[in-house]
């Protein structure tokens, strides 16, 4: 799996959204979670969450750790962040 975590990167740095975003779609939340946690830079882990569609990103936020959810929660707008509260407590 990490071997794709590179790849995944590439298609980020080359700004191959489309492309990202559809090898992410093939991942579980779980496995996102964890690629995201490998990320180093702040607004490229934000830039891949927002790719994710929005109920995907809900789970994919729960399975990441605390420390990385402040850090999205503090890079999104109050719309997106309202979103994720909302479809996790639905989800409970």
């Amino acid at each position: 799996m990490i071997e794709n975590f590179e790849k995944y990167l590439d298609l980020l740095h080359e700004k191959r959204y489309s492309a990202l975003k559809k090898e992410l779609s093939e991942l579980y939340e779980q496995d996102i979670a964890e690629f995201l946690e490998t990320v180093q830079n702040s607004d490229e882990i934000v830039r891949i969450f927002r790719l994710l569609p929005k109920a995907v990103g809900s789970d994919v936020f729960s399975y990441v750790d605390s420390d990385l959810q402040e850090e999205i929660i503090r890079k999104l707008s109050d719309k997106e962040i309202g979103f994720i509260i909302e479809d996790l407590a639905t989800d409970d």
